[in-house]
């Protein structure tokens, strides 16, 4: 089958069907750009859907069999402002609908946060599928979470996809039945606790202090790779790596509290549990997720940034490997030259934080295509 991507990122997509023809694929953002052309080196970018001559660029290179996009969800998330298609971000999901009714693939898939389905009272959701119906497309709708295509990880995305000719083919892709196996949800619960606020203080060597509910934790510029440091932009701010040691506090005299040391309490030995550092009114907070599969997540600036917490350990941030295959990428995907320079860190977790989870795009891709073979099957024998 012959496919092509908008907001195409990292190459999800891509990576979950390899041997799909890829005729071309859209990014503006400099750093997924990069490894787009680090990983798909003969795919052509595209470049800016709003370009004027953007379909007639996109037509030159071949109309796909089957179009994938996610555009960006900011004004759709819960924690944004959810202004929704008032946003110019969020408007570009009209946007691409408009490609999809220029150059008519037979199939789409939409991808976007379940806040999609709530913002502006679902007024939203309802335009884009009206939209999708003016333009001639069967649709189907679910929510699907990461989890369940064997990563490790909780992260819930709601997918649409359309068909040109049949509403039983979309159907078909996304719903299945109850008794189909799959990948067993996990007993346990989300965790809700709050670890203590963290107060600033001034430490040895230039470093910060944080006490937390008495205790002290050295945060370092830490995370680093030949001179690079892990923020977004490259200053170091924003992307602390915090570190204790329990049992050494408490033996240097150091108040513990019994809410962070919860985890350590009759004699359990509980798994690597998550951590995120985040801004708050009135100061930051350290907030203790459940297990790994909380951990990553995508965010600008910083302000909430991927860790692990191992009790007899203490806190570190996730390596941009572990993120990779928090979405299913082979190690290394994102290790590539940017700008003549080994890529540093903060663009490496920006970039996979916003990608699609590959084995859920693959999942769904792998479908249509089986559709796809039992309809040229019949079409044979009916000849």
């Amino acid at each position: 089958m012959t496919a092509a991507t908008l907001f195409s990122g990292i190459g999800a997509p891509e990576q979950a069907m390899p041997d799909w023809q890829w005729l071309w694929h859209a990014e503006i953002e400099n750093f997924p750009s990069a490894v787009m052309a680090a990983r798909h080196p003969g795919l052509v970018n595209l470049g800016d859907v709003t370009a004027d001559d953007f379909i007639a660029r996109a037509a030159a290179l071949g109309r796909p069999d089957v179009l994938v996009f996610g555009s960006p969800c900011q004004s759709y998330s819960v924690a944004g402002q959810r202004l929704g298609l008032a946003d110019p971000r969020g408007n570009l999901a009209l946007v691409a609908l408009g490609i999809v009714a220029r150059l008519r693939p037979p199939w789409f898939v939409f991808e976007n946060v379940p806040g999609l389905l709530s913002s502006r009272d679902g007024s939203d959701f309802g335009l884009l599928l009206r939209t999708m119906d003016d333009l001639g497309y069967h649709v189907a709708w679910r929510v699907l979470d990461a989890q369940f295509f064997g990563l490790a990880q909780r992260r819930k995305r709601v997918f649409v996809v359309g068909h040109a000719h049949d509403w039983r083919y979309p159907a078909a892709v996304l719903l299945e039945p109850e008794s189909l196996s799959g990948h067993s949800p996990t007993r346990e619960e989300a965790g809700e606790r709050i670890a203590p606020t963290l107060e600033g203080r001034a430490g040895r060597s230039g470093a910060n202090n944080f006490a937390t509910g008495g205790g002290l934790s050295e945060v370092t510029r830490a995370l680093r790779a030949d001179g690079f440091d892990a923020s977004e932009d490259g200053t170091g701010r924003g992307t602390p790596l915090v570190a204790f040691n329990h049992q050494a506090s408490i033996a240097q005299g150091m108040r513990v509290s019994e809410e962070t040391i919860d985890p350590l309490r009759r004699g359990q030995t509980p798994a690597v549990m998550t951590l995120a550092l985040r801004g708050r009114d009135g100061g930051g907070t350290a907030e203790l997720g459940g297990d790994c599969a909380t951990a990553l997540r995508s965010s600008q600036g910083g302000g909430d940034k991927p860790h692990v917490f191992a009790p007899t350990m203490g806190v570190r941030r996730l390596m941009p490997v572990e993120c990779e295959r928090f979405r299913g990428f082979p190690d290394g995907h994102t290790d590539v030259l940017y700008r003549g320079k080994p890529a540093k860190d903060g663009p490496r977790y920006k970039a996979i934080g916003n990608s699609m989870a590959v084995p859920v795009i693959r999942w769904i891709l792998s479908r249509m295509e089986y559709l796809e073979h039992l309809t040229a099957e019949r079409n044979e024998k009916t000849a």
